[in-house]
């Protein structure tokens, strides 16, 4: 017997031949295809997946990384559900038993195949606001992202299961990924699924053009407040309403996150579709409509006008702008250096997420001309904000504490604040310092976060706080 395998232009194995006779027929010398001997037990595994085997000049290598392999599968068209089947079938077998070594994992693959999408129109890239788009998912690290996102629920057994759905996703016709990214950064990944289409000729599909099925959110950045989701929603909605959807459907939402029903709820107009047996999940269901009217737009940033000051024997607070923020973000930086705080890495991006996507306020507090704290205000909803505090103003001793918080009370109040939160890990909560700032101030817990039990939340009446400090309200 004598065994062959062709080669491909970029000398992937294209096929393979077994000829029982002792030479090589004619036509394969002469056909100008360029092609490799092979013994049989090489012939034979190559047999079970031959689009995985890949020769490097010298000798024959195989794909063993599953990415990899959906990545070679996807660049020859292949896509659905029998992609993942087809990836399974070719890790079943004993890849540590391989009569081939593996392909190096910075191997070149032709790009993906383009497939029909249900809905191709959804795949639109909008701009928000400049630097904040609305897109498909496209890089592979987006996936990766998502993969991680699934795992972090708990739901899955393995992590073999969440990259086999997140991947799967991706190249499903029936499904779209779409990204929020700010600056080239994801800051969430929606899964929506459509069964308006029937692309696989299933004579049993039963599909509704009417509802678009939420699957599942990842907030890669989890920072953001909700009427900053809502808003970047919106898009979606509106084009989901172009093409003729009335309705989003929810896959069942577990049992521990009652938070995020209590959310679709409120600000989506949510109702319950249906419960699942044993009280395990709840489907929730909204309309479009309903859901698109109660979208805000973006908040103003909130200012006391240019030039805003406040003063306090040597305290003096400072309402920045842009022309302050590249400085404030510096001085920040360098006070922050001083004490080797590691949240220097990311603060500048930080404080620019606050401002630019939160449209934040900030105030500079100096003391002798000297940058000690700094303190950005953002929207929660109503008339109540989350402040944060740079590089954390709990460090700060009590006398100077009550000062200012005279300043920031004030001018949270006159721009129409009337309740302040701050977000504090559960052991500065508990710290003597705090506790004793918290009991000055009236500051008191009101909830730990959902997915981080560690964390509190803590709320601040701003009329109590000026009368604690001794000041009228202005």
């Amino acid at each position: 017997m004598i065994y062959i395998a062709f080669l491909d232009s970029e000398n992937w194995i294209d096929g393979i031949l077994g000829f029982d006779m002792n030479e090589l027929p004619s036509w394969i010398e002469t056909s100008g295809r360029n092609f490799i001997i092979l013994t049989g037990e090489q012939y034979d595994e190559i047999n079970a997946g031959t689009e995985i085997f890949w020769y490097d000049g010298v000798r024959l290598t195989k794909l063993k990384n599953k990415k990899k392999i959906w990545q070679r599968l996807r660049s020859q068209g292949i896509y659905g559900t029998y992609l993942m089947n087809r990836i399974s079938e070719l890790l079943s077998t004993d890849m540590d038993a391989s009569n081939f070594e593996e392909s190096p994992l910075d191997i070149s693959i032709n790009p993906p195949k383009p497939f029909p999408k249900a809905y191709p129109s959804i795949e639109f890239f909008t701009e928000i606001q400049p630097g904040l788009f609305i897109m498909p998912v496209s890089k592979f690290e987006e996936l990766d992202l998502l993969e991680q996102g699934l795992y972090d629920t708990g739901v899955y057994e393995s992590r073999e299961d969440c990259w086999k759905r997140a991947w799967g996703w991706f190249a499903h016709p029936n499904v779209q990924l779409l990204n929020v990214t700010w600056n080239g950064k994801p800051l969430l990944i929606e899964v929506y699924y459509f069964t308006g289409r029937n692309f696989l000729n299933d004579p049993n599909f039963v599909g509704d053009p009417e509802v678009a099925f939420s699957r599942f959110t990842v907030h890669v950045d989890k920072q953001r407040p909700h009427w900053f989701w809502r808003r970047c929603a919106l898009p979606v909605f509106e084009t989901l309403k172009r093409l003729g959807m009335t309705k989003i459907r929810t896959t069942p939402i577990r049992d521990t996150r009652p938070d995020w029903k209590a959310i679709l709820k409120k600000y989506y107009g949510a109702r319950t579709y249906m419960i699942e047996k044993g009280g395990t999940g709840e489907s929730l269901e909204y309309d479009l409509d309903v859901a698109i009217g109660m979208v805000e737009g973006f908040p103003q940033r909130k200012t006391m006008g240019p030039g805003w000051k406040w003063r306090d024997q040597d305290i003096r607070i400072i309402e920045a702008d842009e022309s302050k923020l590249n400085e404030a973000i510096r001085d920040v930086k360098n006070r922050m250096a001083i004490d080797n705080d590691p949240r220097i890495r990311t603060i500048e991006r930080d404080i620019r997420a606050w401002w630019e996507l939160d449209k934040a306020s900030m105030l500079l507090i100096l003391k002798d001309g000297n940058l000690i704290d700094t303190r950005l205000f953002r929207l929660k909803e109503g008339t109540t904000n989350r402040v944060w505090s740079i590089p954390g103003s709990w460090r700060l001793e009590k006398g100077l504490s009550r000062q200012i918080a005279q300043g920031a009370a004030q001018w949270q109040r006159n721009v129409g604040y009337e309740k302040s939160l701050v977000i504090m890990p559960q052991k500065l909560y508990d710290h003597p310092q705090m506790k004793e700032k918290n009991d000055l101030f009236e500051g008191h817990f009101k909830r730990n976060l959902v997915e981080r039990q560690d964390i509190v939340e803590v709320e601040y009446e701003l009329n109590t706080v000026i009368e604690k400090t001794g000041k009228k309200i202005l």
